[in-house]
Parts: structure tokens; sequence; C-alpha cells
């Protein structure tokens, strides 16, 4: 966990929560800013969590279970974004990259099943994007692009 260790811009007031259960897994979490959340929770074993987030009042939570070898990764460079995560089952990759927006872009992935791809990347200043994804079942893959110019 990195919360401005390389000394250079602001880090205040923010909440990094990471718990995993099972053996093997790995948590790297690099935030700057302020008034930013992060919280991850993790059940089973092999199991991945990459969190850059910088900027004011993002919001970011990952809520994996069921099976091994899930990965997830957040990155929100902009203000106000928010970012939901639940995945049940093996395998399963997700990824959202968020930058920009009016009053934060916001993403919700909830995923049931193994070896499915998520990948949401949301950005522009103009206006603010809005992403739900439900997903059930095996192999499955989402890929959204949305710029908001």
């Amino acid at each position: 966990i990195n919360s401005n260790n390389s000394g250079s811009g602001t880090s205040a007031s923010n909440i990094i929560s990471v718990t995993q259960v099972g053996d093997s897994s790995t948590a790297t979490v690099t935030m700057l800013g302020t008034l930013n959340t992060l919280t991850a929770s993790q059940t089973g074993n092999n199991s991945a969590f990459v969190g850059n987030i910088s900027g004011t009042g993002n919001t970011a939570t990952v809520t994996e279970s069921g099976g091994t070898a899930n990965s997830t990764t957040i990155t929100q460079t902009g203000d106000s974004g928010t970012a939901t995560v639940t995945t049940v089952g093996a395998s399963n990759t997700t990824s959202i990259s968020q930058s920009g927006g009016s009053a934060g872009h916001m993403a919700t992935v909830s995923i049931t099943g193994s070896s499915n791809t998520t990948s949401i990347t949301q950005s522009g200043t103009s206006a603010d994007s809005v992403v739900n994804i439900v997903g059930s079942g095996s192999g499955n893959t989402f890929t959204i692009i949305s710029n908001t110019r």
C-alpha cells in the first residue's frame, strides 16, 4: 500500500481497507488525493487486486468470493468516480479505468460464473457515464468504452 510514499502530491483523509482470505493472494494499492475510499475483500487462493486512485472523492469497492485466481484492477484518475465489482466464481478478470468526468463516472460489475473477462474504460470531462454489467455463466467477455466529449 502506497499512500504518497513518493512524497509528491497530496494524500489526506483517504480510507484503504483490504481483506484477503486464502493463500498466495496479492494486493497493490497506490492512492493520492483526498477523501478517497477503497474497500477490497477477496476470498480464495491466488487472487490479485490492483488499485491506482488519485483525485478527490473516488470510491472503489471490490468483493470476490467462491473461487480462486480472480483478478481485479481499478484505476481512477478523476474526481468522484465510483467503481463497484462483485464476482462469485473462479478465474474472473475485471478491469475498470475512470478518468475525467464532471461529477464522477460510475461503473458496477456483478458477475457469477468462471473465466469471465470484463473491461470498462470511462473517460471525458463534458459529462459522466454510467455502466452497469450483470453477467451469469462462464467464458463471457464484456468490453465497454465510453468517452464523454
